[in-house]
């Protein structure tokens, strides 16, 4: 959420001074004649009045974070625009999965549980990364900051891109219909995927009897794009399989609970972080610059980056937004 802070509107005011705007929760009820840019965030309930014959001049809409796959699309009038805020959160998320790699590697939930139940051995060998081959599926932002990471530890990094093209960081560019070959080759590999009609279940049984039996998985992109009853038979044929989830199937932020499905909080190399790789103080702040200055770029008569695909969201989720104006 972006709460109306004094350090709110003093951002909000360096990044595009001289444009009027208002915070949803103080500004008077709907309709909103004369709005042309929204900011919107958060997971909330819908605050009353956001509608397509609220906001009639309408024009663009920048989400603070993201992924559109919760962006309340069928709200707001069909001809905006709409904007992911893509990289603003590449950087913290490229470390957590990075962290995620390097302690599966070393066997890290496994020999954590053994050392508290007063074990020395035998101990889960660990993979020595070096000479090792990552696959990031969905390489953008956050496989822009990960792969030089990687590459740092003498791992090959290939990366899945919609067109094949090469891209800066990468050892091999993966087009999709070579990514079964490269899913087969990979001993790591990390997800980054937006949650699209393309990608929803994407990552299905077919795409897991493709990995190595001793391979590395890595979620930091979106849940749905993996199909979890499969990665639950997946695990229980290859014990050996390493998993790393940051975001989960069944997120309930009203109640502040997260459902592990129980197929996979049995399996000993699961190591499980509560949607957390974003979250900290700096990416926060960058994140939020980064959204006003493409929203500044619109006001400037500039196109604004990322302006998304409606297409390729429908039926999305629709969770309330907080919303500067």
């Amino acid at each position: 959420m972006i709460p109306p802070t004094t350090e709110a509107e003093t951002e909000v005011r360096r990044v595009i001074p001289g444009v009027p705007f208002e915070f949803l929760r103080r500004a008077g009820p709907p309709p909103w004649p004369g709005v042309e840019a929204l900011l919107v965030a958060g997971d909330e309930g819908a605050p009353p009045g956001i509608s397509a014959e609220a906001l009639p001049d309408l024009r663009f809409a920048q989400h603070l974070y993201t992924g559109l796959d919760d962006f309340p699309f069928d709200r707001i009038p069909p001809t905006t625009q709409v904007a992911g805020n893509v990289g603003g959160f590449a950087l913290p998320v490229a470390e957590h999965a990075l962290a995620l790699v390097l302690a599966l590697a070393k066997g890290l939930p496994a020999v954590h549980r053994q050392t508290f139940e007063g074990q020395l051995r035998p101990v889960l060998p660990s993979i020595l990364l070096p000479g090792k081959t990552a696959l990031v599926l969905g390489f953008g932002a956050i496989g822009s900051e990960l792969a030089p990471r990687l590459r740092a530890l003498g791992v090959r990094v290939e990366g899945t891109t919609r067109d094949g093209g090469r891209r800066p960081g990468l050892d091999r560019s993966v087009g999709p219909a070579e990514r079964d070959e490269a899913l087969a080759r990979a001993d790591v590999i990390v997800n980054c995927l937006p949650l699209t009609r393309t990608t929803r279940g994407s990552i299905d049984a077919a795409a897991f009897a493709r990995m190595k039996a001793d391979a590395i998985f890595v979620n930091v992109g979106r849940a749905a794009t993996v199909d979890a009853a499969a990665l639950a038979r997946h695990v229980a044929s290859y014990p050996g399989f390493r998993v790393g989830l940051d975001v989960w199937w069944e997120e309930d932020w009203d109640s502040n609970r997260v459902t592990v499905p129980p197929e996979l909080a049995r399996h000993p190399l699961l190591l499980a972080t509560p949607h957390s790789a974003g979250v900290t103080p700096e990416a926060r702040a960058f994140a939020l610059r980064s959204a006003l200055e493409n929203l500044a770029r619109f006001f400037r008569g500039v196109p604004p980056r990322h302006v998304a695909d409606r297409s390729e969201y429908p039926g999305a989720p629709t969770p309330g937004p907080d919303v500067v104006t």
